[in-house]
């Protein structure tokens, strides 16, 4: 397989611990990303969910995609979340996985480079991603087998060699990859 057979993604780098800010810092700065129309893209507000536990703490909700300071897992990290198909950005190489990651990066290199934020840095070595179409995705081994190239070509980028695991907690979520660099 080429190609993912959704365009509907979702891409988390982790945050290093020692780094994070309060999820309110946050707020800001993607406000200011609104303003600026730094993104290039519709972006339409910011939410704070900073009460939710082990969920989402700051939204920068957008038409085509949302991007999201995520506690999920127990693990704070910047989320990427493509809803629909997109036009893909001209630097990016063509696919629309290619392309959500070529925004995932941006945006976490702006929110690193941003003084507000204290410090922040993502870790470069890990990443989870979510096919979130459970018709045309659903959370198999088949589908594991059928990606699993198209993941490592494209993840390839950003952490070389890796290691894919599928996450089979529930087969009723979204079908799930963490990819780790191989030691």
């Amino acid at each position: 397989m080429s190609a993912l057979p959704t365009d509907k993604i979702t891409l988390k780098l982790y945050a290093e611990p020692a780094t994070i800010p309060p999820a309110h810092a946050f707020v800001e700065v993607f406000h200011d990303f609104i303003k600026a129309g730094t993104l290039g893209e519709m972006l339409v507000d910011v939410a704070d969910y900073g009460h939710v536990h082990q969920g989402p703490s700051v939204l920068l909700c957008g038409h085509e995609s949302d991007y999201v300071i995520d506690a999920g897992e127990g693990r704070v990290g910047l989320l990427y979340r493509r809803k629909r198909a997109t036009t893909l950005r001209g630097d990016a190489r063509g696919s629309a996985l290619d392309d959500s990651l070529h925004r995932l990066r941006r945006v976490a290199s702006m929110l690193e480079g941003d003084a507000r934020l204290g410090g922040l840095r993502f870790s470069r070595t890990e990443l989870a991603l979510s096919l979130v179409d459970r018709l045309r995705a659903p959370s198999t081994e088949e589908t594991f087998a059928a990606v699993a190239p198209a993941l490592r070509a494209s993840l390839g980028s950003l952490l070389g060699p890796m290691t894919l695991r599928r996450d089979v907690a529930d087969p009723r979520r979204p079908f799930t990859v963490h990819a780790e660099r191989a030691a």
